[in-house]
């Protein structure tokens, strides 16, 4: 999961900056942050439910 992640920042980062690969730019940015983030969400709100 982490090197998709890392492979959709690069794409991200690599695509032109033109104006017609701006939604291209930011779904490949959005995405690679959605999958670094939710692991992380998932574990503190099960070490949240598991402290209760």
């Amino acid at each position: 999961m982490i090197y998709t992640a890392m492979a959709l920042y690069a794409l991200a980062w690599v695509l032109p900056h033109r104006h017609s690969f701006r939604m291209p730019r930011i779904l490949a940015a959005g995405a690679a942050l959605l999958i670094t983030l939710f692991p992380v969400g998932l574990l503190l709100l099960l070490a949240a439910m598991l402290s209760a």
